[in-house]
């Protein structure tokens, strides 16, 4: 096959992984907004530009862009659903970026394959339906890349102009773009002597350009708790950040039948490149060591970071490095050529996409379900009764509860607080004041998480519940909505 046609079915088979990307992520616009979610919720229905910045200074732990971005599309409609646009869509460009970071790197065929792991790999899918920053971050940390290589090998002024652009807004979007952008710089003044006055220049200017923003790094709290750092941590979230979820645990997503299809597959192609091409193997290319310095780069910064003040090792934040990975494996997957190629990249790309879909479409598998409860809510409690809700988890500095953001802000919500007692077990406990229209012969309808380690409040003395229903929703961490009226 001569080299145009090859192109041209290359081009054909990005665009039908980018749609594919978009159906997969577009599916989770309206989920639920769920964890750190809530703050961008804050952010979202702020007046104007301006007061956003200054919501993300006092309440975010990252950086204005996406939050920006965010507010302007939620002003064309549903706020909360088109806030998300901004991930949707850029987490659905980075699949034909990381194609053109591949075909620069590791050549077209390992960049289609890297291209259609992060097509399927939950992670890349959950996070580009977050109303967070990190679908951005996917998108610009990997095309800071592609314009380097660009710049580099052109050498005009205008390359590297894009390259400092685009690397300026990747730090506007989340710090950690630091370590895939400072890495990249790194290996360009080690493999580009000629380059490395142009080199400096451009990482100086881009510095320069996120000055302003350095005052708030301090001020940013720190709001993202982290799991504590080990070397069980690391590796567990290393292995799930490709073909696993980052709330559901290896092997349960995406399934033992699918790892070990991946395994096998992985296994496969390093034995036939061992026994095909051996001194191939070391050293590295040019393409592979960059993609190894900047896919080393952000877990060996979030280790550093996390040993000397808060751990925070978690999947999102490796974010920046996913296309890395996901190029790495294709480049091995890719490698024996011919059919085995296709065995192999076909394995593994089937195995990832198992997860992807389930994490797409399967509602077991959704974030928790507020958003479908909330709906529920809306038709069956009538005004007057009282809704409360049993916390996933407390959140400090956020002016609404996960089932509040999922609901008309006209309904109030209850919370109920867990209370421990003396034998260390725990009771919710809702203010006096809310179960006056229960005494009445209201309703009382409850939102409680499974597995929550709660049921439903405690009713104060002299009152008895009769359960009147209960409704199931799925999601990762199921809920169930319960109803009681007093006892007659």
């Amino acid at each position: 096959m001569t080299a145009e046609p090859r192109a041209k079915r290359l081009a054909v088979g990005v665009a039908i992984l980018t749609a594919i990307g978009f159906a997969l992520r577009i599916a989770g616009i309206d989920e639920s907004y769920f964890g750190d979610e809530l703050y961008t919720a804050d952010i979202l229905f702020e007046d104007d530009p301006a007061a956003v910045i200054d919501r993300v200074r006092a309440t975010e732990s990252t950086p204005p862009l996406y939050y920006l971005l965010g507010w302007a599309t939620g002003q064309f409609g549903d706020t909360l659903d088109l806030g998300r646009l901004p991930s949707v869509i850029f987490g659905t460009l980075a699949i034909p970026v990381t194609y053109l970071l591949g075909a620069r790197t590791v050549g077209r065929a390992a960049g289609l394959a890297g291209a259609a792991i992060v097509t399927f790999a939950p992670t890349a899918i959950f996070y580009s339906t977050e109303a967070r920053a990190y679908g951005v971050l996917l998108f610009l940390a990997t095309l800071a890349l592609v314009l380097l290589l660009r710049a580099l090998e052109r050498g005009d002024g205008w390359s590297w102009v894009a390259f400092v652009v685009c690397a300026a807004l990747a730090l506007y979007t989340h710090y950690t773009a630091a370590f895939p952008i400072g890495a990249g710089l790194l290996w360009a003044l080690w493999r580009h002597p000629e380059q490395r006055r142009a080199t400096v220049i451009a990482g100086a200017v881009a510095v320069v350009a996120y000055l302003p923003w350095v005052p708030s790094i301090v001020a940013n709290p720190l709001l993202e708790l982290g799991t504590p750092l080990s070397f069980d941590s690391a590796v567990r979230f290393l292995f799930r950040l490709l073909p696993g979820h980052p709330y559901v645990t290896l092997p349960e997503l995406p399934g033992e039948v699918a790892l070990v299809v991946l395994a096998a597959a992985v296994v496969a192609a390093a034995v036939l490149l061992v026994r095909a091409r051996r001194a191939e193997l070391w050293p590295p290319s040019g393409g592979v060591s960059l993609l190894l310095a900047t896919g080393l780069a952000t877990p060996f910064g979030l280790i550093v970071y996390s040993l000397l003040k808060t751990d925070i090792f978690q999947p999102r934040y490796l974010l920046a490095a996913l296309p890395m990975y996901a190029l790495l494996l294709g480049a091995l997957l890719t490698a024996p050529r011919g059919r085995l190629a296709w065995a192999t990249a076909g394995g593994a790309i089937a195995a990832v996409a198992v997860g992807g879909i389930a994490t797409a479409w399967d509602d077991s598998r959704r974030r928790p379900p507020y958003a479908h409860a909330a709906e529920y809510l809306q038709q069956a409690a009538a005004p007057g009764d009282v809704v409360a809700d049993v916390p996933l988890f407390l959140i400090k500095g956020t002016e609404q509860t996960v089932l509040d953001v999922n609901l008309p802000r006209e309904r109030r919500v209850a919370t109920a607080l867990p209370v421990r007692r003396g034998d260390g077990t725990y009771r919710l406990v809702l203010n006096e004041g809310t179960w006056q229209p229960v005494r009445r012969g209201r309703s009382i309808f409850v939102v409680t998480p499974e597995p929550g380690g709660y049921s439903v409040p405690t009713p104060p003395r002299g009152l008895r519940l009769r359960e009147v229903s209960r409704e199931h929703f799925d999601g990762f961490i199921p809920l169930t909505v319960f109803e009681f009226r007093r006892a007659s």
